[in-house]
C-alpha cells in the first residue's frame, strides 16, 4: 500500500489530477473521521475535509515523505478542523453587554479596553502556532492535555511544555508592553 501511495503522491506532485483524485478517494474516510471527531458535526466535517484536501493539493510539494502521506494529510485535517472550531466560536460569541455594571463606558474605559486588546493581540503574535493553539485550547476552551495531544498530534508532555512556554512568553510580552506604556 505504501508503494502505491508513494507512486500516487509523486504523480500528484507532478500535477496529475487523477492521481490526486485517487488519493482523495483512498483517504476520504479517515480524513472525515478525524474531522468529525474534532468538529462534531457531520456537515461541518465534510466542509473541513474538502478544505483540507484543497490545502493538500496546493501543498503537495511540502509532503516530505510520500509514503507517509496519510499522517501528513491528517495533520492538515486537524489544523483545518481546529481553525473551523475557532471561527465558529468567534462567530457565536456574543458582544460585550454595554449595560454590565463592570463595563466602563466612558471614553477612558473604552481606551483602556482597546489598549488591553491590542497588547493581548500583540503578545499572542509572539507565540509559535503550536504554542498559541495549546494556550487557546487549554485556557479558553478548557481542553485537557490528553485531548490537546490527540488533536495536535503531540505528546501530553509536549502539550504541557508548549503551554508553559506560551504563558511565560505572554507574561513577558505583556510586562514589556505595560512598562513601555508607563514610560512617558
Amino acid at each position: 500500500m505504501q508503494s502505491i501511495t508513494r507512486t500516487l503522491v509523486e504523480a500528484a506532485r507532478a500535477g496529475d489530477r487523477e492521481a490526486f483524485a485517487t488519493i482523495v478517494r483512498t483517504h476520504f474516510r479517515i480524513a472525515y473521521a478525524v474531522a468529525l471527531s474534532i468538529v462534531g458535526d457531520p456537515t461541518a466535517a465534510e466542509d473541513v475535509v474538502q478544505d483540507a484536501f484543497v490545502r493538500c493539493w496546493q501543498r503537495m510539494g511540502q509532503c516530505r515523505e510520500p509514503s507517509a502521506f496519510g499522517g501528513w494529510m491528517r495533520s492538515i485535517v486537524r489544523s483545518v478542523a481546529l481553525n473551523h472550531i475557532e471561527r465558529e466560536r468567534v462567530r457565536a460569541a456574543s458582544p460585550l453587554d454595554r449595560t454590565d455594571a463592570r463595563a466602563d463606558s466612558s471614553p477612558e474605559g473604552e481606551l483602556e479596553r482597546t489598549l488591553l486588546r491590542d497588547r493581548l493581540t500583540s503578545a499572542m503574535h509572539r507565540l509559535t502556532d503550536v504554542q498559541r493553539e495549546v494556550l487557546l485550547l487549554y485556557d479558553l476552551e478548557g481542553f485537557r492535555h490528553a485531548e490537546i495531544a490527540g488533536l495536535l498530534g503531540i505528546s501530553e508532555l509536549m502539550s504541557r511544555k508548549h503551554l508553559s512556554h506560551a504563558r511565560r512568553r505572554m507574561r513577558l510580552a505583556l510586562t514589556e508592553s505595560s512598562q513601555r506604556k508607563a514610560i512617558p
